[in-house]
């Protein structure tokens, strides 16, 4: 791989390890509100929403770190 496209991938990285510190913190939060909420709430609606939403942005966070990995395996 040419220079140019090693700074260019590079860089995806950099903006993909940001985006994933965002989501972790978006993660944290959605948790910690689901886990706040009384067994009852939890098993509201709103508490399954927001138990979804927190599953959904932790995957997330897998995604990125796979995404991450194949393009650091593609610099080489």
């Amino acid at each position: 791989m040419n220079e140019a496209r090693t700074k260019e991938i590079t860089e995806a990285i950099s903006k993909i390890e940001e985006a994933k510190s965002i989501l972790e913190t978006c993660a944290s939060d959605e948790r910690e509100s689901f886990d706040e909420l009384s067994e009852k709430a939890q098993e509201s609606d709103k508490g399954i929403k927001l138990d979804a939403s927190a599953t959904a942005l932790e995957e997330s966070l897998d995604e990125c770190d796979s995404l991450i990995t194949k393009l650091s395996d593609a610099k080489v």
